[in-house]
């Protein structure tokens, strides 16, 4: 019994960091604006679960993005996926220099979430809550 659960446990570590490290999910909010602003994606953000999350396209390097604009008295915050290759320039405001614009990125799952200080990768989490259960396993 205790074979089956020491396999089930090095598979589930195996397949947790292999797909943490092939594909990026960020949070998703305001990311079209002409859908109309979202106010709950400001912080303090409640991520929504998985639902908020989406996975980057993987046909090149991503980021993801907190952007937090302030325009005519209003803050909007923006949570996406970027295109790493873009982030140097991303967050320019010479469409409208009146707006103030800060941009955070990260690359870890989930990074753009919470306020200031980003969430920390669930993927590290679940990776240490096997190691321990893997440890906790051999101390029985």
């Amino acid at each position: 019994m205790y074979k089956n659960r020491a396999l089930l446990i090095s598979i589930g570590f195996l397949v947790g960091y292999v797909y943490c490290k092939e594909e990026l999910w960020c949070h998703h909010c305001n990311v079209d604006l002409n859908d109309g602003r979202k106010g709950e994606c400001n912080d303090p953000y409640i991520a929504g679960g998985v639902a908020n999350l989406k996975a980057c396209p993987r046909n090149e390097e991503y980021h993801c993005i907190k952007g937090i604009v302030y325009y005519k008295n209003t803050r909007t915050t923006v949570r996406g996926c970027v295109p790493s290759r873009n982030i140097r320039d991303y967050c320019s405001n010479e469409t409208f220099p009146e707006a103030s614009v800060e941009c955070h990125f990260c690359k870890e799952y989930g990074c753009n979430g919470s306020s200031g200080k980003f969430e920390k990768s669930l993927c590290s989490f679940v990776t240490w809550i096997l190691i321990a259960l893997r440890i906790f396993q051999y101390n029985q």
